[in-house]
């Protein structure tokens, strides 16, 4: 993702807020790509998440990209509260203290986030949604 189209008629998320940003978040996972914050990205020498291993993969029937998703201090999630990568805001070097990577998917045709798993000692499914009909 470079931009966001700017019509406003499209809601990025705020009319989709379900008890936290999470589920904003997971259906507009700008964060990834970098700010979600913004409709730019503006620093690509300093990305937010690093991803690696990029492939397609079937989940639960439909085709998904799956990468493993590192972030970095420069990490800006929607909300710092409920993040899609694990880690936490540290005020007093005002950065994003990183934890261990995660397994992510993201849905081929509606670029929702179905599925992360942190890589811990023991893996942590922290998302997996089904996608049941998109028209």
């Amino acid at each position: 993702m470079i931009a966001r189209p700017k019509d406003p008629r499209i809601d990025y998320g705020h009319g989709t807020f379900f008890e936290n940003y999470h589920w904003v978040a997971m259906l507009d996972p700008a964060e990834f790509a970098g700010s979600a914050h913004s409709n730019v990205i503006d620093d690509v020498s300093a990305p937010s998440v690093v991803l690696t291993d990029i492939s397609i993969v079937d989940h639960h029937g439909r085709e998904s990209w799956q990468a493993t998703a590192r972030s970095t201090t420069a990490y800006d999630p929607r909300c710092s509260c409920c993040p899609l990568l694990d880690g936490h805001f540290d005020d007093t070097t005002d950065e994003w203290v990183i934890a261990p990577p995660a397994l992510v998917r993201l849905d081929c045709e509606t670029g929702i986030c179905v599925h992360i798993v942190h890589q811990y000692d023991v893996p942590r499914v922290d998302l997996d949604v089904r996608i049941e009909a998109v028209d």
